[in-house]
């Protein structure tokens, strides 16, 4: 039976839901937007919900029925709902490491009835509230190029903008999918690092906890991922303090690089992968979508699935392979957007090098964006490691996309007009006078 998206929401359970949702959500958004205080990003919260919003009605006007996935994990829900209200006593099983979103789903269908409106005003929450993430990342990569005022205002405002309007970011919000909770889960853990590591309150590190339990909720492996890249990217900037943090750094890469295989094993004691399931299912998905990768084989080693992922995950889709179908139109949206902001990102961290601050020494104080390319890397490369075909890899490499707005947003902010080249004095950027990094008041 097919599912109208609109179902249930003007009875009084899931009509009282949504009200509930929205009052206490406002309330949530005004909190966190306050909580930046270098820009006004109210505009691109603003900006977030009415783009989400907007592209539900387009959504539901051309389709009013869920579609593909959104059916699955619906009916799941529902499952999950009756168990929990004692309607059944049977309860519900999915693949491993995913059953977090299916009881997510069924405690909200509990309390509003069979509403998918209400997850879906949740995904709209949880774009907002990444938009608040995503700033006040800006502002600490702001702060570690030592940015002034001004120049760190138009980061944070063009990194709010970007996470607010940007299709490969959008496109996943108004939908009963997991990939907005996944991106703002991502990128508040990392942002509790960032002030952890810049600050050294414990209390930071206490506050991304949730964000990562909830991840390895909802997502297990990908979980995993990230709170190991975290704790590597903390202890690469922790090394900078150590005179011999050249070679402390260059040993610590080297050592998680030598540490793989056995990350491995305990990714296979502990969630079940290890190198035949990695084969197993990027061949899988590979052959069962018309945008999978070519050159996966179910007879392939682990170095050889890593040859085809690896620059598609990086640098993909490629033109050669580009065939006029919806999700290859939908992944070379989404390339697009990431290479432009990889790049952006890239000139940050070159200029942040390059450009030297009164006083001397380089614009980066390598404080914050270190974190951001290791925690971008380490998802990258679970990507090469679980998925085959670029319909999966629009879903997914969005996670490392809000971890490179904020260095994008920094490039612009660094713009300047032509007497600010990067050479001479003309070239230097400003910062605060007296202070060589802004810190936060709590």
């Amino acid at each position: 039976m097919r599912v109208p998206v609109t179902q249930g929401a003007l009875d009084f359970p899931g009509f009282a839901s949504l009200l509930i949702l929205i009052l206490c959500g406002t309330f949530v958004l005004v909190t966190s937007v306050r909580s930046v205080r270098s820009a006004n990003i109210g505009v691109p919260v603003v900006l977030s919900v009415l783009a989400s919003v907007g592209l539900l009605i387009v959504n539901t006007s051309l389709e009013p029925y869920l579609t593909n996935d959104q059916t699955t994990w619906h009916a799941l829900g529902v499952g999950a709902a009756d168990f929990l209200n004692g309607t059944s006593s049977q309860s519900v099983d999915y693949v491993a490491g995913k059953e977090g979103y299916i009881w997510l789903l069924g405690g909200l269908y509990a309390i509003a009835g069979n509403t998918p409106l209400v997850p879906i005003a949740l995904n709209i929450l949880f774009h907002a509230l990444l938009v608040t993430t995503v700033a006040g990342t800006t502002e600490e990569v702001a702060d570690s190029f030592q940015l002034d005022a001004r120049a760190k205002a138009r980061s944070v405002n063009a990194a709010a903008l970007a996470t607010a309007v940007l299709p490969s970011i959008v496109i996943w919000v108004p939908v009963i999918l997991r990939e907005s909770f996944s991106m703002f889960a991502v990128s508040a853990a990392t942002l509790c690092m960032l002030r952890f590591v810049r600050s050294r309150r414990v209390w930071y590190l206490i506050a991304g906890a949730p964000f990562l339990i909830s991840l390895y909720w909802v997502r297990e492996s990908f979980a995993l991922a990230v709170f190991f890249a975290l704790c590597v990217g903390g202890v690469f900037v922790a090394l900078q303090a150590s005179k011999y943090s050249a070679l402390l750094r260059i040993a610590l890469v080297s050592a998680a690089v030598i540490a793989f295989p056995r990350i491995l094993q305990i990714l296979e004691s502990t969630v079940g992968i290890n190198e035949e399931r990695v084969v197993t299912a990027t061949a899988e998905l590979s052959s069962i979508a018309a945008s999978g990768f070519g050159g996966l084989g179910y007879n392939a080693s682990l170095s050889e699935v890593l040859l085809t992922t690896a620059p598609r995950v990086l640098l993909g889709p490629f033109p050669w392979e580009f065939e006029l179908s919806g999700v290859m139109l939908l992944a070379v949206m989404e390339g697009t957007i990431w290479l432009v902001v990889l790049a952006l990102a890239a000139q940050a961290i070159v200029r942040g090098r390059r450009l030297t601050r009164p006083g001397g020494g380089p614009l980066d104080d390598l404080t914050a964006s270190p974190i951001l390319l290791i925690v971008a890397a380490v998802v990258l490369l679970a990507l090469m490691l679980s998925i085959g075909n670029y319909g999966i890899l629009a879903r997914l490499r969005p996670n490392a996309l809000v971890l490179m707005i904020p260095l994008a947003g920094v490039a612009v902010g660094l713009w300047r007009d032509r007497t600010h080249t990067g050479k001479g004095e003309s070239g230097r950027e400003r910062v605060h006078s007296g202070s060589t990094r802004e810190r936060r008041v709590e």
